[in-house]
């Protein structure tokens, strides 16, 4: 299927791809540096708040401007920025200096990003709409699949290999992905959209939200799901060690639990007919619910092997949200600001991550990691069973309207 897509799309995929592998195995790298020199959960959401807070005020500079230069240009530029900062810790622990201020300023800069957005806002451009569906699905499940492979690999480096030879790997995988985005051809921006002002580039990224009510109604229930998914994913380190009983092999394998299921449920919706707008609002969310019940099933189990499977679970479920929320971004928004809107859909959905960061430290710190897992599952099943009541009994006229249009387009 790929190689109908095209010559750019396989550079897209093959870039992405490697940029998932060096994100993964990077990001692993650190957090297990942070938690084995500190034994410290506050030591570990200080880490995921500094990388999350980074991201959002990166984006809100930054956002306006993705449209107006190539899309593969600031991919490029996004991995320069990662390449950079692990570079610039490699030397540091190669002279054996390590300090977990190094650790916690390379995940600053290593957070200076935009890849992502700037290549949602590309893929629309370098395929036909007939192909969004199926290219989304490989994209997604291919970075599940790769983070699944990726996870359990970096647990045994860190084992049995050095620091410094880790991280030469991962700046080694960064420069590939740049030569390979690099060599993507896209067409050239128009001067018109060039000129535009900040303000302006921004409120061109707003005014598809007062068109398309809907999107600001799914917006803020992934936001909700954020805040929980955050919450628990910035306490995995200390939830494998200390609930579970395991070591970096076992967080590896429970880090790539989910990802494994993702890949199966990627592949399943790939083959599957797309059903009817007003049906994906109402599946989307079902899914959500279905994700607060996964956090509960983690909380309320201590073996490995359950976890595993409640962490399969929800990666089986997740690519119905996922694809099918790119989807109608990339179908309702016009191209020439597509990358703007990305980029206000990340601010507007991510926002609640830095509290989801606050919530996690305080409860681990004041009550357990175990229960902290089961209060965010109930949070995301109460706020998503609100937004499935609302969508069941109160559609509004305008609601209907966007799946009128949206259909039209399918």
């Amino acid at each position: 299927m790929s190689k109908a897509l095209g010559r750019n799309y396989m550079l897209l995929f093959s870039s992405s791809s490697l940029s998932t592998i060096g994100q993964t195995f990077g990001t692993f790298l650190i957090s297990w540096l942070v938690y084995d020199l500190t034994g410290s959960e506050l030591a570990m959401g200080g880490l995921w708040f500094i990388s999350i807070m980074t991201k959002l005020i990166v984006q809100l500079l930054l956002s306006p401007y993705i449209d107006r230069f190539q899309r593969r240009i600031v991919m490029a530029i996004s991995e320069l920025v990662r390449f950079i900062a692990y570079g610039s810790l490699l030397v540091v622990i190669t002279m054996g200096r390590l300090e977990v201020s190094y650790l916690y300023l390379a995940s600053f800069f290593a957070s200076v990003v935009v890849f992502e957005p700037a290549a949602n806002a590309l893929l629309p451009a370098i395929i036909t709409k007939e192909q969004l569906v199926k290219a989304n699905a490989r994209l997604t499940g291919t970075a599940q699949f790769i983070r699944m492979v990726t996870l359990p690999i970096a647990g045994i480096i860190v084992e049995t290999i050095s620091a410094p030879a880790a991280l030469l790997m991962v700046n080694m995988i960064w420069l590939f992905s740049i030569l390979l985005v690099l060599a993507i051809k896209e067409r050239p921006i128009d001067q018109v959209q060039k000129s535009n002002s900040w303000l302006k580039q921004f409120k061109a990224g707003l005014i598809i939200y007062q068109q398309k009510k809907i999107l600001i109604f799914l917006s803020f229930f992934v936001a909700l799901v954020s805040f929980g998914v955050i919450a628990t994913q910035s306490m995995y380190i200390p939830y494998v060690r200390r609930v579970l009983g395991s070591d970096a092999s076992g967080y590896g394998l429970f880090a790539a639990a989910f990802p494994f299921g993702y890949v199966i449920g990627s592949f399943v919706l790939g083959k599957l007919k797309e059903p009817r707008p007003s049906i994906i609002y109402r599946l989307m969310l079902t899914v959500l619910f279905c994700g607060g019940l996964t956090h509960i099933g983690l909380g309320l189990t201590t073996k490995l092997v359950w976890a595993l499977v409640i962490e399969m679970s929800a990666g089986l479920i997740m690519p119905v949200w996922n694809i099918y929320s790119n989807l109608l971004y990339q179908r309702l928004v016009p191209s020439r600001i597509r990358g703007q809107v990305f980029i206000v859909r990340f601010l507007m959905t991510h926002i609640a991550n830095p509290f989801g960061v606050m919530f996690a430290t305080y409860w681990v710190t004041r009550y357990s990691v175990s229960s902290m897992f089961v209060m965010v599952g109930l949070i995301t099943c109460l706020g998503t069973f609100t937004g499935l009541l609302y969508l069941i009994f109160n559609r509004s006229q305008r609601a209907e309207t966007s799946n009128q249009k949206l259909s039209g387009m399918s």
